[in-house]
């Protein structure tokens, strides 16, 4: 059994009562932790073959101040087999130290928490041993993650912040979205775990140490609060609960600017007179305190919620007359203050087995609480003259992740707060006819079977389609689980339990998006068709089953009466955004309208995308399928020459009418045609609208653009010509208009832009529409030509990282 982690008493340079203090909380630490903590500084110091972190060709790098601990070489013995019996000294010392930043060594430290790590270094470190260095960290990080810890290491200078150099952009780090304020955050929160101490740490007593000093994070600027912002909401959508509490500090930091205290400042004169707090306790005593002012007891309720969840202090399970640890005496403490019940202390700490309904309720408070505080800080940004947050190029790939998050459509489905030591899985759900508050029939998904005064809602929505999409895709569906429905809907039970598990196996929501993606508009990457569901033309015409024939019969158009047999269709979809989508096409036409919104939507995607056809047909179910496959198929050999050969078409009869469907380098639609020649006479009629402008736009430059094309959001195409910047815009329904920008930079055009639809346009988003938010921002395209070929590329071409 490893010993728990502790600090030398001369080791963080601090003042001893804050050392004791982390000493407390770190005597909480798994044996997994404990050994990390151990072993860290040893893998960074040492470049030995065996050791996780072993770079090849890498003549390695010290610590400065460098003492190895018996732990260390204890563990490194007995775990890898390697006997260190002095930690080298022959090879430069390029590191200055090694510190912790976030929660641990404070109340905020959870059997959860991960480790974010800066390993600062010299600045005059070549290109090459700094990648060698970064090769080493990413090894490390393997290995912590194959014994269970989460470990993150982020390389900093020791001159960084001074010289405004900001972090790359990517899901752990925010980029340019905050700069001192990362600062901030570190010096009220970093344990010195190998090296100098930290200059903003350092009691009167231990001023003569040589320490690092990153810089003065006295005089942030306002834009950096509402890029900080942003960040938040998109760390929002994985770890809600901590994000809240950052979020909060912001708003209560912006809302006292330019006259803002930082909490590292108060922390530090706190411990220079000898008051030593936790920096937890700080940042809720701040929000609190904002809140109160504010006079806003619902955020200021579901605030202390998520501290104490975050500390998951787990004091219900405690058994009377056990010795309470440092953090369990603290929250016991708060929680008293608070009045919280023992009932609501409970429920907190069964969170891990919260129901369907439980969970969905606390993400829809904690996405509303994390909106408002997004739009009073954008109510100060503009009061303060804010125009631009962030980078362009990083501000599209993150608007794209908020959209994709906290966006509503009526197409959309939404996405859960994915918590992995949550089980939510039922063996059972329940289908209900209901009505909404505009009066109208909607479908109701319950956890349970429906009591009367009791409120087993989980999801609600028009189409069954959405709710199966909305479980499957977050991971509710189990192999056994059963959809029941009432005795009157009771015939669709088969075929919407069939639905379910097809969309289970088809969307397990464990995609993710790229940055690359996240630059470009978006694909359809995934389509799932399912026939019949509901309305089934074919239960009317299983008397003509000896009738069919394959090759034969046309079953869009069949029987004396001309019914197609296809009469319901949905569809459910996932593009490169990784957004969700689920929609229903009912009737005589139902196929074509689903050709002409399905081939619309994918008209510009590189690749085909992945296609699954499930007829759940009472008849027939093999012969539906196949028909719509092979109809599939020959569309989309058109729509390959429909980009070079100018308008396609496809003609079918579909309820004894004869249609044309058109495939347009904007869209896809279809047409009723009453013969052969009315067919021919519409597609003269199709000519290219002329795009008005003062230059001359060629047909290549349109297609080039039609074929970028995709529905629901504005791009922008610029085009560098000596005279200025030539400007295409595709609108939301793609049709498209330019103008000419005499302004010869483009970032200034880029940044204009942004600050209109950031802070100006009139938003019309009807999830957000009280709030005046709207994440659905531009994607910006550039116009080169390229070897005497002209191409179109996003802003930032990013690398395929996970984002």
């Amino acid at each position: 059994m490893i010993d728990h982690y502790q600090l030398r008493n001369d080791f963080a340079a601090t003042c001893s009562q804050r050392t004791s203090h982390i000493n407390q909380i770190f005597q909480q630490l798994s044996p997994e932790n404990s050994q990390l903590a151990y072993l860290l500084p040893l893998l960074i110091n040492e470049n030995i073959p065996g050791l996780p972190g072993f770079v090849e060709h890498f003549s390695g790098a010290t610590i400065a101040d460098f003492q190895l601990s018996t732990h260390a070489q204890q563990l490194v013995q007995a775990l890898f087999n390697i006997e260190i019996t002095a930690a080298t000294k022959d090879t430069p010392t390029l590191y200055r130290g090694l510190y912790t930043i976030g929660s641990l060594g404070s109340l905020g430290q959870s059997i959860k928490s991960d480790w974010d790590v800066w390993l600062c270094i010299k600045d005059d470190i070549v290109p090459e041993i700094r990648d060698k260095i970064r090769q080493k960290c990413q090894r490390i990080e393997a290995w912590s993650n194959q014994i269970g810890v989460e470990l993150h290491l982020f390389l900093v200078t020791e001159n960084q912040f001074e010289k405004g150099v900001k972090s790359g952009f990517d899901k752990e780090s925010s980029g340019s979205a905050q700069h001192w304020l990362l600062l901030d955050e570190f010096y009220r929160s970093a344990i010195t775990l190998a090296g100098q101490p930290i200059q903003w740490h350092l009691t009167s007593e231990n001023q003569h140490l040589s320490a690092i000093d990153l810089g003065q994070p006295s005089h942030i600027p306002a834009q950096e609060y509402f890029g900080a912002m942003m960040w938040q909401l998109y760390k929002g959508i994985d770890s809600p609960e901590k994000s809240l509490l950052k979020a909060l500090l912001l708003e209560s930091y912006f809302s006292d600017f330019p006259n803002t205290q930082l909490l590292s400042v108060q922390w530090q004169e706190l411990m220079l007179s000898g008051q030593f707090t936790d920096h937890y306790l700080l940042l809720l005593q701040r929000i609190s305190d904002h809140l109160t002012r504010l006079n806003d007891h619902k955020r200021l309720k579901l605030v202390r919620e998520c501290f104490y969840l975050k500390c998951a202090p787990a004091l219900s399970y405690i058994k009377q007359g056990t010795v309470l640890n440092y953090q369990q005496r603290q929250l016991k403490a708060l929680v008293e203050q608070w009045q919280f019940s023992s009932e609501q202390i409970r429920h907190l700490d069964r969170q891990a087995r919260w129901s369907p309904v439980d969970s969905q309720q606390h993400h829809q408070a904690l996405v509303a609480a994390l909106l408002e505080s997004y739009r009073l800080m954008k109510d100060l940004a503009k009061s303060h003259h804010v125009d631009e947050a962030m980078y362009p190029q990083e501000l599209t790939i993150l608007s794209r992740k908020l959209y994709s998050a906290y966006q509503g459509s009526s197409t959309k489905i939404s996405r859960l707060t994915s918590l992995k030591s949550v089980k939510h899985t039922n063996n059972n759900f329940y289908l209900r006819r209901g009505i909404d508050d505009n009066k109208r029939r909607i479908w109701l998904l319950l956890s349970q079977p429906p009591v009367f005064g009791k409120d087993y809602i989980i999801h609600k929505d028009t189409h069954i389609i959405k709710l199966l999409t909305w479980a499957a895709m977050n991971q509710l569906i189990s192999p056994t689980t059963q959809i029941k429905l009432p005795s009157d809907n009771a015939k669709y039970r088969h075929k919407v339990n069939r639905a379910l598990h097809h969309l289970t196996q088809q969307f397990t929501g464990e995609t993710q998006a790229t940055k690359n993606a996240l630059v470009q508009s978006s694909q359809i990457e995934q389509v799932s068709i399912i026939i019949n569901m509901l309305d089934d033309a074919t239960i009317d015409f299983d008397g003509q089953t000896q009738m069919m024939d394959w090759l034969m019969s046309n079953v869009f158009s069949i029987g004396r009466e001309k019914r197609s047999l296809i009469s319901s269709i949905d569809l459910v979809y996932r593009n490169s955004w990784n957004e969700h989508h689920a929609m229903v096409f009912n009737g005589n036409t139902a196929i074509l309208e689903l050709l002409s919104h399905l081939f619309t939507l994918i008209r510009s995607s590189n690749d085909t995308p992945e296609i699954s056809i499930l007829s759940v047909a009472k008849n027939h179910q093999i012969l539906l399928r196949d028909h719509v496959s092979f109809l599939l198929d020959e569309c989309f050999e058109i729509l390959k020459k429909s980009s070079k050969k100018g308008i396609q078409v496809k003609s079918i009869v579909v309820a004894g009418k004869l249609y044309g469907l058109f495939f347009h380098r904007e869209n896809v639609e279809y047409k009723a045609i009453s013969n052969a020649v009315e067919l021919y006479q519409t597609l003269s009629k199709n000519a290219l609208t002329q795009v008005p402008s003062k230059q001359p736009t060629t047909s290549k430059v349109k297609r080039l653009i039609y074929e970028h094309a995709s529905m629901g959001y504005v791009q922008f195409f610029l085009e560098q010509r000596k005279q200025g910047i030539k400007v295409y815009i595709l609108d939301e329904n793609n049709h498209l208009s330019s103008y000419w920008q005499d302004e010869h930079n483009e970032l200034e055009l880029l940044r204009e832009i942004y600050r209109f639809y950031t802070f100006t346009k009139e938003q019309k988003n009807k999830s957000q529409e009280k709030l005046g938010i709207s994440f659905n921002l531009p994607q910006f395209n550039r116009i080169k030509l390229q070897n005497s070929v002209i191409i179109i590329e996003p802003f930032d071409r990013q690398a395929e990282e996970l984002f």
